[in-house]
């Protein structure tokens, strides 16, 4: 990057701000973004692309790359808007699902430079971006390139987790034009894990991926005081078994075991923790309040799983369905699924979280539960009606949700 280029931008910027300042984001774009990615030495027309999708659960204006090779995400603002913390904080865990480790956030006033994985964001104003040239460098299409010539799995890896709903969906459709659509859900579910399984395979950053060790690295495990507390061998092998035999929701079922075992080793001693966190029958006594169906079984194993696009992240769990699938929305509330509006439903039609324990159609819902942020969760239902909502919420986070132990058994 060239010093007085980006002098220049600077004085020709503040110049027209002063003047005219953008009225829209797409003014923003076109009359301060696209001439900083110009000085930075990309051309918006040929190594840009504008996603109509979210990746990795961020919405972003460009997708920035070098021979197919995503490079750079860029997020805008209008120029009279302020930057959003939330979305933020979807950019930095949107890279570091991809891979991607360079990003722009910006209204035109301000700018958040993301130069690498890790680190909090390097923030400059308009007119002290000269101050910011080394994180601006960093963002520059020959240091970007540079850092891409050595050919890596990683990068590979990179290009997998940004195209992955397309390359799942191609897969798809070609089992279905040499199969039929009559097992399409069921093909687009396992080309999305074939594709998720490459993507794990070639991220050799990663010691999950490789299958060795470091299996538990950055999950989170939250079960409450009624979790599951330790069965015997034979009974976690019977399940374990059991779990194995549902299409739409097995997983690797070792990992899924240590996983349930170490988590009911551990359940003395986070109770009260788990006591904390767990959401709130909308009810007047928690044990009338719950339905009349799978959520009054106290005695089962319920545990949801949570993958990105690099692996499994974390776990939640407890011996009803219904609750289960309130301690998911907790722990998917933490990591996306803040940012949606209520009432939010389901892609069946149903309203899943409200601001009040109520329908679309003004009617109450049959069981609730609230949680930690005053959202209500509509519980009722099925165990497999619960189970498809909690793979809804996950995915609304940008995430996907595995569902193992007695969910398979109450949904057959």
């Amino acid at each position: 990057m060239d010093r007085t280029d980006l002098r220049s931008f600077v004085g020709r910027s503040r110049a027209l701000v002063e003047a005219a300042p953008p009225t829209s984001a797409a003014e923003t774009r076109a009359w301060l973004v696209e001439p900083l990615l110009e000085t930075l030495g990309w051309d918006v027309h040929a190594d840009a692309r504008r996603p109509d999708d979210p990746v990795a659960g961020v919405r972003l204006e460009y997708l920035l790359a070098v021979e197919s090779t995503p490079a750079v995400f860029v997020a805008i603002e209008s120029f009279a808007d302020t930057l959003d913390a939330e979305r933020a904080r979807r950019l930095q865990t949107a890279m570091d699902r991809t891979g991607v480790d360079g990003a722009i956030y910006t209204n035109g006033r301000h700018w958040l430079l993301f130069a690498g994985p890790d680190g909090d964001p390097l923030e400059c104003r308009l007119p002290s971006l000269l101050e910011c040239d080394d994180a601006l460098d960093s963002l520059s299409k020959a240091s970007v390139r540079r850092r891409l010539e050595q050919h890596s799995r990683r990068l590979v890896a990179r290009r997998l987790a940004v195209d992955r709903a397309t390359l799942a969906n191609s897969i798809a459709d070609d089992l279905a034009t040499v199969a039929g659509d009559a097992y399409s859900d069921e093909f687009r579910t396992a080309a999305g894990r074939f594709v998720d399984g490459l993507v794990e395979s070639l991220a050799d950053d990663s010691p999950r991926a490789a299958g060795t060790g470091g299996e538990t690295d950055g999950r989170t495990l939250e079960f409450d005081h009624r979790s599951v507390t330790g069965r015997p061998d034979d009974e976690n092998d019977r399940r374990e078994l059991a779990s194995r035999s549902d299409d739409s929701r097995s997983g690797p079922p070792a990992e899924t075991k240590r996983e349930t075992e170490s988590a009911a080793s551990t359940t003395s001693s986070t109770a009260d923790a788990g006591r904390s966190r767990r959401p709130r029958d909308s009810t007047s006594d928690e044990s009338a309040g719950a339905d009349d169906g799978p959520d009054t079984d106290e005695d089962g194993e319920y545990v949801v799983r949570f993958f990105n696009d690099r692996g499994s992240i974390g776990a939640v769990g407890h011996s009803s369905p219904g609750s289960a699938m309130a301690h998911a929305a907790e722990y998917l509330l933490e990591r996306g699924l803040s940012g949606i509006r209520v009432p939010w439903q389901s892609n069946d039609g149903v309203v899943v979280l409200n601001d009040e324990p109520v329908r679309a159609d003004g009617t109450p819902m049959p069981s609730s539960r609230e949680l930690s942020n005053g959202w209500h969760l509509d519980t009722s239902g099925t165990s497999d009606e619960q189970a498809t909502r909690v793979v809804a919420m996950a995915e609304r986070a940008g995430l996907r949700a595995m569902l193992t132990g007695d969910w398979s058994a109450t949904t057959d």
